[in-house]
């Protein structure tokens, strides 16, 4: 399909960053809109007709009215608009949530009832023969389409809605689907049918789809564009009707008129430009002799005077976005008047309660899996849709999909029609009764919305609280007899029996069986992309089937073979064992989360920034680990060990989204993979947000509770210390005897930290006066291989191996020098205190290579003078080398 060629309104278009976009390796604050940014929109328009194409044939409209494929023809347009938030890290044909949300919506007679039950019942129902007959479909093969995602990813970063300074900051996609929520929500406070209601919300959507070509005649263009798009899509009449309403949007259609009005002004921060460029803009027109009024104004006028702006000063329009944005970013800036917006537009609030203690009620991997999918489920997918039927059945209204604005880490924002406030009341209660029996609490408050976004979030915030301290939501009493006491979770009566011998309650039963069933066996047999390369976790395992190994899980995700698991009596003979047993493995675990993200979110100037701000984050964090795992992947020297280590990076992540993560992996990787994750992040974000990273290893038979306690310990500690470092912190530990846990860490790191021996938590990246993990990671590759040759994804994955090798035997060495060093301090000295004598000691053994590593590290803390040396971090180096060894060192 051909679309037209780009024409600039007069003078060059730029999108501004609040948030600077990374180019190479340098933030960005204002891009210049190119002709090939304008043909990647006619792509993903294509993709767009080709995917709505795919959707109409694969839907099943039995018994659906008109209005209700209008609904869902609107639905999967703004999904399709969010398909980088479901980017996944390996792409399988399993759901991410959004997908499970577009499924269920296809397949809706039959799973229609589904999901108002509870929502364990909802995703085991999914995951079974609706899975399966989507993932065959043509529209499952859209959101594995690498080149779609980045296609709509780049739109949503570089195609800005409106292209005046200041102005420029808004997104274009974001500012079409605000529009339409907006439109349709004026619909239903007017009393506008269903019907109407849908229509005008394809119109808002669709209201500006044309700008990218032709920005000064986009009137003209948008038409013309939702008319291709939309044949052959919907009848002719009703293509009539949503043409007809994109053309007159600036004249006549009041709803999409009127939404487009108060979309702008929200989003578009025009209200902050005479606080940060507006004196510049005048002095512009002094010399001109133009008048400055006509800047922010509409129609010819705009147009031509900063085309005039921009002939008699090139450089001005990308000179001030710059300058507006960077402002902008200082802060100081003056509050806008705090204005209801309009009465009839609410903000509503949803806030998932109890999270933390639902995910770790059980110490079984399968159980903390399920409960992980299952929270990001209920947040993406099951309680919208469940909003959306009660909704549905209450008010005979249904909610788009756009009106949900965030839906990730336990919480959910939506614009809806004041006249709906009452059923939200009932959808409140029918929610909670959903989650009951999961001990989850669900919280709602509600505000108008107002064009001060700092307000209305405020005034959401203040009401959730009163929302909560006012909270009578009880769980029903649960009679518990101590005999009886469910082996999982300790919270219930064990009445059901799993496959293993447990008696565990009606839920660790259905967690249990989910996680093992349908998630794990899922991820097992699923097909998984790694560049041109596709295969499951199955095949790579010599076509094992997940019944066979799934007792050796935690083995698996430290780097055991099948050969392993044999010799080790975890599975049965299949006659590749050796038959010696082999050292166990360490397995590694990984845990993020961002640092002062509140404080970032809530630096938004308006709903939009929000929006952006929460699809960075998310973006940034997936790509960075889909970043890591490659660079495992191309330090890995077998082609068959590569995929094996894709597989398992599948199989060990728990989640993935927002701003946090919970991965398990062999040890060796786990390092190198939170130490690139941190940095990548920090990058992707244009250095404004960052990571804090804690990591553990144990053997694999280790409590898998006790393991996540511990790392969320260290994560509690890096935490102080990214606060305040530019690109986050990492806190780590290893135990390969004894338990680990939350207290065994804190009192390891306390007394290392009073001997010296630790400068955890650590920087990620390179400091002034202080060790960083970088520093370390350098220190130790330079010297494992002077010439620079060998990273630390390389380091660690020769050092995990069983042969013996040049880097094994050298990290050996490491470790040997570390107790030798402080062995021979504590001896020497009389207090306790190791650090004169031993550093004294190292720098006096000068022709062994390892000692100069600890030379450095002394030199790094306090120059060259030695009697001022406080502490030298060699525990931490003892500690890296004890995760890259991965049980083997």
């Amino acid at each position: 399909m051909e679309w037209p060629e780009f024409v600039e309104p007069g003078y060059p278009v730029y999108r501004a960053f609040i948030v600077p976009r990374v180019v190479g390796e340098k933030p960005v604050y204002a891009r210049k809109l190119t002709g090939e940014d304008v043909a990647n929109w006619g792509a993903t328009l294509d993709k767009l007709k080709t995917f709505l194409t795919s959707v109409n044939n694969f839907a099943s409209h039995s018994g659906q009215r008109l209005e209700q494929r209008l609904e869902l023809l609107a639905d999967c347009i703004t999904l399709f608009f969010k398909i980088p938030l479901m980017r996944e890290v390996l792409p399988t044909v399993a759901p991410s949530p959004l997908k499970l949300y577009l499924m269920t919506r296809l397949l809706w007679p039959g799973l229609e009832k589904s999901f108002q039950e509870k929502p364990l019942k909802f995703v085991s129902d999914c995951y079974g023969e609706p899975l399966t007959k989507f993932s065959q479909s043509r529209v499952s093969a859209v959101f594995n389409d690498a080149e779609l995602n980045k296609l709509v990813e780049e739109a949503w970063f570089n195609i800005p809605a409106d292209t005046r300074p200041g102005a420029n900051t808004s997104s274009l996609i974001s500012h079409m689907l605000l529009t339409s929520s907006m439109a349709w929500a004026f619909a239903v406070q007017s009393g506008k049918s269903r019907e109407e209601a849908a229509k005008i919300r394809i119109s808002a959507i669709m209201h500006d789809i044309g700008k990218p070509f032709n920005y000064r005649k986009h009137y003209e263009t948008s038409p013309k564009v939702a008319e291709r798009l939309l044949s052959d899509i919907i009848s002719e009449d009703e293509l009539k009707d949503v043409v007809d309403a994109v053309k007159r949007h600036h004249l006549e259609s009041a709803e999409i008129k009127n939404a487009d009005r108060m979309s702008s002004d929200i989003d578009r921060l025009n209200r902050y430009v005479a606080a940060t460029i507006m004196d510049d803009i005048t002095a512009i027109c002094s010399q001109l002799k133009l008048n400055p009024k006509l800047a922010y104004g509409s129609g010819e006028d705009a147009w031509n005077f900063w085309s005039q702006v921009e002939q008699a000063r090139h450089g001005t329009v990308e000179s001030l976005s710059t300058k507006f944005v960077r402002q902008v970013q200082n802060g100081n800036l003056p509050r806008p008047s705090d204005n209801i917006l309009d009465d009839d537009l609410v903000m509503f609030l949803f806030d998932i309660g109890g999270i933390q203690d639902f995910i770790l009620r059980s110490s079984e991997l399968r159980s903390v899996s399920a409960s992980s999918v299952l929270i990001d489920v209920a947040t993406s997918a099951h309680i919208p849709l469940t909003i959306q039927k009660i909704v549905e059945d209450r008010a005979n209204v249904w909610i788009p999909l756009e009106s949900f604005l965030y839906t990730s880490g336990g919480v959910i924002t939506m614009i809806l029609p004041r006249n709906l406030g009452h059923v939200m009341d009932e959808v409140l209660n029918e929610l909670r009764e959903n989650y009951r029996a999961q001990r989850i609490r669900i919280y709602m408050a509600s505000t108008v919305l107002r064009t001060d976004y700092h307000k209305t979030v405020g005034e959401l915030g203040s009401r959730m609280v009163i929302a909560k301290l006012q909270d009578d939501h009880r769980y029903e009493p649960v009679r518990l007899d101590a005999g009886k006491l469910c082996d999982l979770c300790r919270m219930e009566n064990g009445e059901k029996a799993l496959e293993t011998g447990e008696k565990v309650c009606e839920t660790c039963y259905a967690l249990y069986e989910f996680g093992d069933n349908l998630h794990f066996k899922q991820k097992w047999n699923s097909s998984i992309s790694l560049r041109s390369d596709s295969f499951t976790a199955r095949e790579v395992f010599d076509g094992v089937e997940w019944s066979d190994v799934s007792a050796g899980i935690m083995e698996l995700l430290s780097g055991h073979s099948l050969s392993d698991l044999e010799a080790l009596g975890i599975i049965s003979n299949r006659g590749v064992s050796t038959g010696s047993k082999p050292r166990l493995r360490n397995v590694g675990l990984v845990k993020l989360d961002g640092n002062l993200m509140g404080e970032f979110f809530a630096r938004s100037l308006s709903v939009t920034d929000a929006l952006e701000r929460s699809a960075r984050v998310d973006m940034a964090l997936k790509k960075a680990l889909q970043e890591a795992v490659s660079k495992v992947v191309d330090a890995v020297e077998e082609p068959l060990e590569k995929r094996r280590f894709a597989a398992l990076t599948n199989l060990g992540l728990m989640y993935v989204g927002g701003d946090d993560a919970l991965l398990f992996c062999p040890s060796w990787a786990a390092l190198p993979l939170a130490h690139h994750i941190g940095l990548a992040f920090h990058r992707e974000m244009g250095e404004q947000a960052s990571l804090s990273i804690g990591v553990v290893a144990a053997p694999p038979k280790h409590d898998v509770w006790a393991m996540i306690d511990a790392v969320s310990r260290l994560l509690q500690e890096a935490k102080r210390r990214g606060r305040t470092s530019k690109a986050g912190a990492i806190c780590f530990d290893v135990v390969e005897a004894g338990v680990i846990s939350g207290s065994s860490v804190k009192e390891r790191h306390e007394s290392l930290k009073e001997r010296g021996l630790t400068a955890q938590p650590l920087p990620l990246a390179a400091e002034a006066g202080n060790h960083s993990l970088d520093d370390l990671i350098h220190l130790l590759c330079s010297y494992l291989d002077s010439s620079g040759s060998v990273d630390v994804f390389t380091a660690a994955y020769k050092a995990s191996k069983d042969k013996p090798n040049e880097v094994a035997d050298r990290l050996r060495k490491v470790r040997t020098a570390i107790k030798k060093t402080v062995h021979v301090g504590d001896s020497l000295s009389q207090a306790g205190d190791w650090h004169p004598y031993g550093v004294l000691f190292a720098f006096k053994m000068k022709d062994a290579d390892e000692y100069l590593l600890i030379q450095k590290l002394a030199a790094k803390t306090s120059g060259t003078e030695l009697n001022k040396i406080a502490g030298v971090p060699l525990a931490d180096v003892d500690l890296m080398v004890k995760l890259l060894g991965g049980g083997v060192i």
